[in-house]
């Protein structure tokens, strides 16, 4: 998947190339820029191009505007401060709607839609990519269904939905079982559990060292410094509180 990204704002344009450089590994940018410029017929690489990632407005500019004419299959997805001109795109071939500031889950939530239909094209150009790359790299993309440790001589295996949260000490990550509260060693560091092995939708990094599965929450209270305080339904020999940058988003992952 070839793409353009045009945001003024380098925060969002550096946070949509973090998320995508984790979890679609597969896509390539092809050029970003500040501005609508480089839509001018005489930049536009239309022949490489798979999707524009775009603010909607610029100043008193909008993108719908400069699209170049013949060009406006080129799939879009708009990000604006809201939804004023959420009608305006429906005019156009817009396959998502982001609004800032950006969340991590709603950002997620586009691009793994646009790689799921994929398969049913924009072109002959995207069924080839398709065929070559889709196959490849979406099996990195369907979530664990269990993980498998080692008690003594023996393995055990322990399925997602019996996990209470993940945690890292001293470089070491650990899995808690909800049930009895059974600590077992897991070869994955807590961001590739994050970027890519657990549902972005049932597990939550709290702060730089836990990561909570929501089927487990019981309890949230305000904590010191705008910070929150988490009881899980199973004993934990670990303070759960959520950092206070991460509280705002960690609400509104809980309330979706």
């Amino acid at each position: 998947m070839n793409f353009l990204l045009i945001d003024p704002d380098s925060e969002n344009r550096n946070f949509i190339k973090s998320i995508l450089s984790m979890r679609f590994p597969e896509w390539n940018l092809l050029q970003e820029s500040t501005d609508f410029d480089l839509l001018q017929k005489d930049c536009l690489p239309t022949s490489e191009l798979d999707l524009i990632i775009s603010q909607a407005r610029i100043g008193e500019r909008l993108l719908f505007d400069h699209l170049p004419l013949g060009n406006k299959q080129i799939p879009i997805v708009l990000i604006h401060e809201d939804e004023s001109l959420a009608i305006q795109s429906h005019s156009h071939f817009c396959l998502g709607y982001l609004l800032s500031p950006l969340s991590e889950k709603s950002v997620i939530q586009i691009f793994q839609k646009i790689r799921m239909i994929q398969n049913y094209s924009f072109s002959e150009k995207s069924k080839n990519w398709m065929n070559r790359s889709f196959l490849k790299h979406s099996i990195s993309e369907v979530y664990k269904k269990r993980f498998l440790a080692k008690v003594g001589n023996k393995y055990v295996y322990i399925p997602v939905e019996s996990i209470a949260y993940f945690y890292s000490d001293q470089g070491i990550t650990y899995l808690v079982e909800a049930r009895y509260s059974s600590k077992y060693i897991v070869e994955y560091s807590l961001l590739e559990l994050e970027s890519k092995l657990l549902d972005p939708f049932k597990f939550y990094r709290i702060n730089r060292s836990i990561i909570v599965h929501l089927d487990g929450l019981v309890e949230i209270k305000p904590y010191l410094n705008g910070r929150l305080s988490l009881t899980l339904s199973v004993k934990s020999e670990e303070a759960l509180v959520v950092a206070r940058e991460r509280v705002p988003e960690f609400k509104s992952w809980l309330d979706q």
